[in-house]
């Protein structure tokens, strides 16, 4: 065990023992002469206070020596190192990582987590000298927090933690820690990292490495409570209709260790709508449907909600959706196609509208959901570049060509939406073979699935050129193996190219009782898809098909929580993209633009949050490698000594006050021996 000091150059100042030395050897040597009037009896005494006088001299000597040892040994600071990497001199540069996410509100022994951890980051910044600079760094990782602070300002920012929704893994705080060190040229660099060390943030693999850097994990104990909550909810159908029965699957996660059976709640638009029981087993997750039916058109706010303690915020979950009042089909031709205007004229959910092909309104083609193109030998390049950037930005395109195409009719459309050219006409008869009932546009049509079914006979189909990179998916396909309905996806939207003319000289399709539910599907499924639910805190966007929104402002409200937020917005070809990072808190958000709401979003809170398993100390030893650092320490004293811990970390035993105490005994034992002892 050896003593090191944190001012060793106060060391020198042992060179004034040699002053007391001085003034007592030239004490010794001073003789005073004294006049007696009877000497009888002076040869004993002068041996005897001879002999006591050098005494008392020695004694006075070696108590003031080491009272000025003991005084210089104090101003030295000396202490036993707790280990052998601790620094003592040079400018100290700390990292303290609070983790303020969610599980951090459970409760510790000193209160919530959280609060427990602000303590103990008061703590350390205490127990640094006062040229020590620091970083601040929470789960936010905001910019301000890649700055040096002193220690006052730190105090002041501990004060502010608040809760937040957001998480971090280890490998995006030591990344961000790394940063502030390298911009700093400390050579002291300590890193604390406060936390639960949740597995799903801190259990998983570690490449991080730094041999300059002492790593503290300070891990605040709370019992893994036992948690239910709602891990997610989907609907059954791409489209939900006005009036018809729809479904909502909701899964359930159990992470305790006790089967339990849990009440779950549907509400759409704030208004109650189902109830069902979810028998879950012990660590594992149930997925239960709840049925309801939409009356009214527009956006949808849904939620479900179950209740249970004491872990809360994952109790939750919201999604939304849209029902269009109308779909907004335009179609255009050579001449009205009575099969397509019957199908779409008479449905009160369509929208329907037709024009000749010489006779085009662009502005309402940009308008429309979806787009049908029958009987077209070819197309012009304005006609082609407007039906491009119809579908690059969201739109549907039917295509059912001419029997008669002009060559080249229909490459330029082609070669922009990456579609397959039509070749040669072929007249061979053959029935539709096989449909892909794997796809959207199958699903739920069937009541049941026949390998016998009638289906539609072809007279007249277009070969294709099967591009290699076309991405084409055959959702029709005649006995042949040639494509009858292929679907491209292109941009935001999507192409339905047909091979055969929509005629009955083509084929029985557009007389079979297919025809009219593939259409219609291809229609309902044309409106504008929407993003159900966000993941709040999270840098998402929501994207419009807006170019330009000029100088207007966009807001998210949220009445229930009083927020009113104006969001980032990046403008480019064809589209607005709306940032909400800022978000912190889930629930149901409009997008208001001129007072007009242009779509509500859904955010809930992170549900890898919501896994009550935590870090042991021998799992942070096996995940943090003590050789990829200057060292590694686990800490998980108790608020009330962690700061004597903290002193004893960063400056071992101290001993200084020891001497002081000692330097004050000798200068006493002086005192003494000059005032009592008689010689």
């Amino acid at each position: 065990m050896s003593i090191q000091f944190v001012q060793p150059s106060f060391l020198w100042f042992l060179g004034f023992l040699a002053v007391p030395v001085i003034i007592h050897l030239f004490n010794f040597r001073r003789f005073r002469k004294i006049l007696f009037t009877n000497v009888r009896f002076l040869k004993e005494l002068k041996e005897e206070t001879q002999s006591q006088s050098k005494l008392k001299h020695l004694l006075v000597l070696l108590s003031r020596l080491l009272a000025i040892t003991c005084i210089v040994l104090a101003f030295a600071q000396p202490f036993i190192p707790k280990n052998k990497n601790q620094a003592v001199s040079g400018q100290n540069v700390v990292s303290i990582y609070v983790d303020n996410s969610y599980s951090m509100n459970l409760q510790g022994d000193d209160g919530s987590l959280l609060d427990e951890a602000k303590n103990k980051t008061r703590s350390i910044i205490s127990a640094y000298p006062a040229s020590t600079k620091f970083q601040l760094l929470t789960n936010e990782f905001k910019g301000e927090q890649q700055r040096a602070l002193g220690k006052e300002e730190a105090m002041e920012l501990t004060d502010k933690i608040k809760i937040t929704s957001s998480s971090r893994s280890a490998e995006e705080v030591f990344i961000r820690q790394n940063d502030f060190f390298k911009q700093d040229q400390g050579e002291n660099h300590t890193a604390f990292w406060m936390s639960d060390f949740q597995k799903n943030y801190f259990g998983q693999p570690f490449s991080g490495k730094d041999s300059s850097l002492q790593l503290n994990l300070v891990s605040l104990s709370t019992t893994s409570p036992s948690n239910v909550y709602v891990d997610s909810c989907w609907l059954n159908t791409p489209v939900v209709q006005l009036n018809v029965p729809a479904e909502l699957s909701i899964k359930v996660v159990n992470d305790s260790k006790d089967a339990v059976e849990v009440p779950v709640k549907f509400y759409l638009n704030k208004t109650q709508k189902a109830v069902a029981t979810v028998k879950v087993n012990a660590e594992s997750e149930a997925v239960t449907t709840l049925n309801f039916t939409v009356s009214q058109p527009g956006w949808q706010q849904a939620m479900v909600s179950i209740d249970d303690n004491p872990v809360t915020f994952d109790d939750s979950y919201y999604l939304t959706f849209r029902i269009a009042s109308k779909i907004s089909v335009y179609h255009i031709g050579s001449s009205k196609n009575i099969y397509v205007s019957k199908l779409f004229e008479n449905n009160d959910m369509i929208n329907y509208s037709f024009a000749l092909q010489s006779a085009v309104d662009f502005s309402q083609l940009r308008q429309a959901n979806t787009v049908v193109l029958t009987d077209l030998k070819d197309l012009s390049s304005g006609m082609s570049q407007e039906l491009t950037q119809f579908v690059k930005q969201g739109g549907t395109l039917m295509i059912f060509p001419d029997s008669m195409i002009n060559p080249g009719g229909y490459s330029a459309l082609a070669q922009q939406l990456n579609l397959e050219d039509y070749l040669a006409i072929n007249g061979n008869e053959e029935k539709i073979g096989r449909l892909d009932f794997e796809n959207n546009l199958f699903k739920n049509m069937f009541e049941k699935i026949d390998d016998n079914m009638n289906l539609p006979s072809v007279k007249l189909h277009y070969d294709l050129n099967n591009r290699l990179q076309s991405g084409s998916m055959k959702l029709m396909q005649l006995q042949s193996g040639g494509a009858f309905l292929n679907l491209i996806h292109s941009g935001a939207g999507k192409v339905y190219q047909f091979t055969s003319p929509a005629q009955t000289s083509a084929g029985g399709f557009v007389v079979h009782a297919l025809f009219a539910p593939v259409l219609f599907k291809i229609a309902l499924q044309s409106i504008p898809s929407v993003q159900p639910s966000f993941i709040a805190g999270k840098n998402d966007a929501y994207k419009l098909n807006v170019a330009n929104t000029g100088d207007a402002v966009f807001h998210l409200i949220n009445s229930d929580l009083k927020k009113d937020i104006i969001p980032d917005v990046k403008s480019s070809a064809g589209e607005t993209v709306v940032m909400f990072h800022s978000l912190d808190d889930a629930g149901i958000y409009k997008l208001l633009l001129r007072d007009s709401t242009i779509a509500e979003i859904a955010l809930n809170y992170d549900r890898a949050e919501s896994a009550m398993k935590f870090c042991n100390d021998n799992d942070l030893m096996s995940i943090y490698n003590t050789s990829a650092f200057k060292s590694v320490d686990i800490i998980r004293e108790k608020t009330s000594v962690f700061e004597k811990k903290l002193n004893e970390y960063n400056r071992g035993i101290p001993l200084w006050k020891y001497f002081v105490i000692a330097g004050l005994v000798f200068l006493l034992a002086e005192t003494l021996l000059l005032k009592y002892y008689k010689v």
